[in-house]
């Protein structure tokens, strides 16, 4: 094989992008949203607290959502609940649990 033949071979789809893809939970109605939190992220939420960590992590892959919507409604449902940060990255919705302050 020479630099010729991967010139002409087609483009590769992304072997990840399943992971990217999975937002299946992104239109839902807002009393879904919170039927979703309640169940997959309130448990995070306690345990987290009860084991003194200064964050809660919940993976997004579990919660079916993009970054930003996730983050969306994850502020629309905890504002003013005493989280000093609530914030998405890396496939992860974190609730900092540690400090005063406002989202």
């Amino acid at each position: 094989m020479n630099w010729q033949d991967i010139l002409k071979a087609p483009p590769i789809r992304n072997p990840r992008e399943s992971e990217f893809k999975d937002n299946a939970n992104d239109d839902l109605s807002l009393p879904e949203h919170i039927d979703l939190f309640k169940d997959k992220i309130d448990p995070v939420i306690r345990e987290a607290g009860k084991k003194k960590e200064t964050y809660a992590d919940i993976k997004l892959t579990d919660l079916k959502m993009t970054e930003k919507k996730a983050m969306e409604v994850a502020r629309q449902l905890y504002a003013d609940m005493g989280y000093n940060a609530i914030f998405a990255d890396n496939g992860i919705l974190t609730f900092k649990l540690e400090g005063e302050g406002k989202l």
